[in-house]
């Protein structure tokens, strides 16, 4: 029988690089962290002796119906370890099936209070009137509300819609939060990290009545105060270096600013190819050309028609190749679902989160075919132009 340890904080998150950024900040704390990669696929004694576990379950982009059904479920089997606090982590900008699975998680909680919070101000998100802004700009005339998936358009209208009848507070001051809330949905302005803080420490102060859903940025509020237990607090070990040198980026997105990135990286570094993976594909005589010390491996379309599901699935494949082949050391893949994809087909099923970051990105600890593997999940976006040779500056010094 496997006895639990008394967990600290247990996240929910829609997407893997999501759910990895959210840990980041409780791991420089001291709280011993990790990442599940896939919720399918783990039990007690994969998170036992952890103080911060936060879930992927992979829900982004799936439909409602599907997405409901798996964080009800997860939801259900984290109450029964009795953390002291579960939080939903969500994306800044809203993406996702975030209302039908707040509205599933509390009442398969038992809840009757929810505070949303989408805000991450050190990274340009803000709130007001429940109003998204990002860098100033009001969401709804930015890209994202260009995608096949855009979200809501007003936050507030569309918590009406899905919570039925609900009392909505909206716009609230952080420093006016009631010390006895009533029953429904608190939707705070937040313009700055302070505004975070308050937030995280008035939900602790209400004890389990209350669940939290936000950005990374309320997780790293949580982080900001919470204190881990002793047997935590410990200088983080070394991992032993395996003589492997090898530094794979796998891009799985195609948004425009990562070729400035891959750019800068050209630039700035020796013995670095960019090689082109049609619908995820790259051939034999490819791969087998490939010695390089940093390999980028970028997906671009084929002159086949396929489904996103199916180009994530290819560049798995061809990443397994890869990292079988080659002596890689460092991992490090772009976008949510490609993230996902290739950890799934690597069966590498979660990982720790290091005390130290990378350049601003959580950096996970896992074994690879009996060796130490260093991996970092970046979101497509939000990056600045030298993210690449920063990263390479750091996992391959010169």
């Amino acid at each position: 029988m496997v006895v639990l340890s008394n967990h600290t904080v247990l996240i929910i998150a829609d997407d893997l690089t999501g759910a990895a950024d959210s840990t980041t900040a409780f791991a420089r704390q001291g709280f011993r962290t990790r990442v599940i990669a896939d919720v399918s696929n783990w039990s007690h004694a994969d998170i036992a002796n952890y103080d911060v576990v936060a879930f992927n379950t992979g829900t982004r982009n799936l439909p409602q119906s599907e997405s409901t059904g798996i964080v009800v479920s997860l939801a259900r089997q984290l109450a029964a370890l009795n953390p002291r606090l579960i939080l939903k982590k969500i994306d800044s900008t809203f993406r996702g099936q975030v209302l039908p699975e707040t509205l599933a998680i509390l009442n398969e909680l038992g809840l009757e209070r929810t505070v949303i919070i989408s805000a991450h101000p050190s990274q340009k998100r803000t709130v007001s009137k429940g109003g998204i802004f990002v860098d100033g700009i009001p969401l709804r005339d930015t890209s994202f509300a260009r995608q096949p998936s855009p979200p809501p358009r007003d936050i507030p209208s569309a918590v009406r819609d899905a919570f039925d009848d609900v009392l909505i507070f909206n716009g609230l001051s952080t420093d006016k939060l009631p010390e006895n809330p009533p029953a429904g949905v608190y939707l705070p302005d937040v313009s700055q990290e302070e505004d975070l803080t308050r937030i995280a420490r008035w939900i602790i102060a209400q004890g389990n009545r209350i669940l939290p859903v936000g950005s990374a940025g309320l997780a790293h509020a949580f982080a900001r105060f919470l204190v881990p237990p002793i047997r935590a607090r410990k200088k983080p070990q070394k991992t032993a270096s395996s003589g492997r040198k090898t530094l794979l980026i796998v891009i799985g997105s195609t948004q425009p600013e990562i070729s400035g990135q891959i750019q800068m990286l050209k630039s700035t570094r020796q013995g670095v190819v960019v090689v082109e993976a049609a619908n995820g594909n790259l051939s034999e005589e490819d791969i087998a050309s490939l010695d390089q010390s940093i390999i980028v491996m970028r997906i671009v379309r084929g002159t086949t028609v396929v489904t996103r599901r199916e180009a994530a699935s290819n560049l798995a494949e061809t990443t397994h190749h890869l990292m079988d082949r080659l002596p890689i050391a460092h991992l490090v893949t772009v976008g949510g679902d490609t993230s996902w994809s290739i950890l799934d087909r690597l069966g590498i099923a979660g990982f720790d989160i290091a005390a130290q970051d990378l350049v601003g990105f959580p950096r996970g600890e896992t074994m690879y075919n009996g060796h130490p593997l260093t991996y970092i999940a970046k979101p497509a976006a939000f990056s600045k132009s030298s993210i690449f040779a920063s990263m390479a500056d750091e996992l391959l010094p010169r």
